[in-house]
């Protein structure tokens, strides 16, 4: 909106969905359930994907070209969920829409509740006009938390042989196109060590030593991205990136740790391929980390009598 406008058309429909807290994890049926009888007032049946537990649903809904063709066309893609609004300052009710000046505000007006309230605007003109290509409408569940709705629809786009050519994906972007974004993967490893009283440090077997090692080493690789590239000036930041961000372990401060997690993120170019990185991590894991922590396990059997082989047997790491 601006100062020179009067308020979008979809407005209306922005209030109506606003209203549905459909928080990601919980219950986005209700809405789905709105969703559905607009386009059943035009004669558009969907189709819905579930979750496990049938809380949450993808719908899916074709409008046909003027001859009855399906296949092709294009998809405007939208997700359903909002991000949550707890312990956040919110100066009004964060599901009521409220508009002041030339701004709207309430929890996914513009992630992305402002999409589909332009795409069920969009309906009845659609609906009247002679398409020469089919119009695929795909709306999804749980997209903040992993994208989680999105598989099971396209298995959906697939059994039906609608082979869309082109999607459009609402996500705000001030209006700019964006057509690529960086793939993401994120991957967990877990060390198990030996467990010791602080006070007999050499008979065990640190895990977040070991952690500690790994992360050393992600972040070097990261580094190297960041020096070295491939590059892409197409991007904000025009290198991958990647980074250790959760790290969990040991029982005390003056116990040995025998377990330690750690959780990271990698966000990597187009040219990147996610097969690249997980070997060069799994090398530094089973050629590097995992031989040194069964070193220093059979430096402890020296230490402490044990029988050879009790504790290289117990050390590990799981990628």
């Amino acid at each position: 909106m601006t100062a020179q406008t009067t308020q979008p058309a979809s407005l209306p429909w922005l209030e109506k969905l606003i209203a549905f807290p459909t928080i990601s994890g919980t219950s986005n049926l209700e809405l789905i359930e709105l969703i559905e009888a607009e386009f059943s007032r035009y004669g558009y049946s969907g189709v819905r994907t579930y979750n496990e537990d049938g809380t949450r649903a993808n719908l899916l809904v074709t409008v046909p070209a003027a001859d009855g063709t399906t296949r092709g066309g294009l998809i405007l893609s939208g997700h359903t969920d909002v991000v949550p609004v707890a312990g956040q300052d919110w100066d009004a009710d964060p599901f009521t829409l409220r508009v002041e000046g030339t701004r709207a505000y309430g929890r996914g007006v513009c992630d992305m509740k402002g999409f589909l309230a332009v795409a069920l605007w969009l309906l009845p003109r659609v609906a009247e006009a002679k398409l020469r290509t089919p119009l695929h409408f795909a709306f999804s569940y749980d997209e903040e938390i992993g994208c989680i709705g999105a598989p099971s629809l396209i298995e959906e786009f697939v059994a039906r042989d609608l082979a869309p050519d082109y999607a459009i994906v609402g996500e705000p972007s001030s209006m700019r196109i964006i057509s690529a974004h960086k793939g993401a993967h994120r991957g967990r490893v877990t060390f198990t060590g030996v467990p010791k009283h602080g006070s007999l440090a050499t008979h065990g077997v640190n895990a977040v030593a070991a952690a500690g090692e790994f992360i050393t080493f992600f972040t070097d690789m990261a580094d190297q991205w960041e020096e070295e590239g491939p590059f892409d000036e197409s991007f904000i930041i025009p290198h991958s990136t990647g980074s250790v961000n959760l790290a969990t372990g040991g029982l005390q401060y003056n116990i040995v740790a025998e377990q330690a997690v750690v959780e990271y993120d990698v966000r990597t170019l187009p040219q990147v391929t996610t097969e690249s990185f997980v070997e060069r991590i799994d090398r530094e894991l089973s050629e590097v980390i995992l031989p040194d922590l069964q070193a220093r396990a059979a430096r402890a059997e020296k230490l402490t009598g044990a029988e050879p082989g009790s504790l290289t047997s117990r050390v590990g790491v799981k990628h």
